[in-house]
C-alpha cells in the first residue's frame, strides 16, 4: 500500500498561506514590471496562465503538500521569468 504525504494543517498550513500570498504579490509585481519594461504578449499569457494555475491549486487543494509545492513553483516561475 503506497503511503502519502501528510496533509498541511495548523501552523504548516498557516505558513504556506502566508508564503503563497507574499509569492503571489511578488509574482504579480514581477509580471507587471516585465510588461512595463518591454511589452510581450506571450510572456503576459505565460504569466497569466501560471498565476491562474497556482490560484486554482491554492483554492482547491490547499491542504495537499504536493499541490502546495507545485503552486509555489508556478509562482516562483513567474517571478524568475
Amino acid at each position: 500500500m503506497p503511503q502519502s504525504l501528510p496533509r498541511l494543517t495548523g501552523s504548516g498550513l498557516t505558513a504556506y498561506r502566508a508564503l503563497w500570498t507574499s509569492a503571489l504579490l511578488a509574482a504579480v509585481g514581477a509580471a507587471v514590471a516585465g510588461q512595463l519594461h518591454a511589452f510581450s504578449p506571450t510572456k503576459l499569457l505565460e504569466a497569466a496562465t501560471l498565476l491562474v494555475a497556482a490560484a486554482i491549486l491554492f483554492r482547491r487543494r490547499s491542504g495537499d503538500a504536493i499541490a502546495a509545492m507545485l503552486s509555489l513553483a508556478f509562482l516562483l516561475w513567474v517571478i524568475t521569468a
